[in-house]
């Protein structure tokens, strides 16, 4: 590989305190997790994403990569499934053999 990683150029704060509490209230315990703000416009991300940044950041692309970008619930399964069978010539008996998750990484 030889190529140098790059820092990962955007700062984690923690959230407030209220916001906190506003997350966990409206989303309800249950379904609460932690979270942190990113970069110069605050995002809020899941806590986790903070030690796995630097390796996506750095992760190499090469031309011939396909990314499914969706809105949850709105068929990512179908069209990763779909996207992998184009890509390997709609090699059905291969993609029955595999699980979609080992043909196909998601990033969340």
């Amino acid at each position: 590989m030889g190529e140098k990683e790059l820092p990962f150029p955007f700062e984690f704060v923690e959230l407030q305190p209220e916001e906190d509490e506003l997350i966990k209230t409206s989303f309800g315990s249950a379904m609460y997790a932690n979270y942190i703000r990113l970069g110069p416009k605050g995002y809020i991300v899941l806590k986790s994403y903070k030690k796995d940044a630097a390796n996506i950041y750095n992760m190499p692309l090469r031309p011939t990569d396909v990314f499914v970008a969706s809105y949850q619930r709105s068929g990512t399964t179908w069209v990763q499934e779909l996207a992998w069978l184009i890509a390997n010539d709609l090699n059905y008996e291969r993609a029955a053999e595999i699980p979609l998750t080992k043909r196909y990484h998601f990033l969340e």
